[in-house]
């Protein structure tokens, strides 16, 4: 599932860079584009616990993947499985 982990962490920017600079991806206040949820603001580490409730994973598993700084990837990712536009941004399958 994560074996596009290791080049997202290449591509998918230097200095966490996606869309727009500071940390932003595609989107202000460092929210997923396309996303209602108040709670997803993304952290240098990943996303806060409150977006437990929007994935299917136990609680040790979100802080597993934040210690590894992939959940934003994977919410990044689930979004474009979801047809949620980010422009000019790669979806993680074209990232091998």
């Amino acid at each position: 599932m994560y074996q596009n982990a290791a080049s997202g962490d290449r591509l998918v920017g230097a200095n966490h860079r996606l869309v727009g600079a500071n940390h932003r991806l595609a989107g202000a206040n460092h929210r997923l584009a396309g996303s209602n949820n108040k709670d997803l603001n993304l952290r240098r580490t990943g996303v806060s616990l409150s977006a437990r409730k929007n994935t299917d994973f136990s609680k040790r598993e979100i802080r597993r993947l934040q210690r590894h700084g992939a959940l934003y990837r994977l919410k990044l990712e689930q979004n474009v499985k979801n047809n949620i536009s980010l422009q000019g941004l790669p979806t993680l399958g074209n990232l091998q």
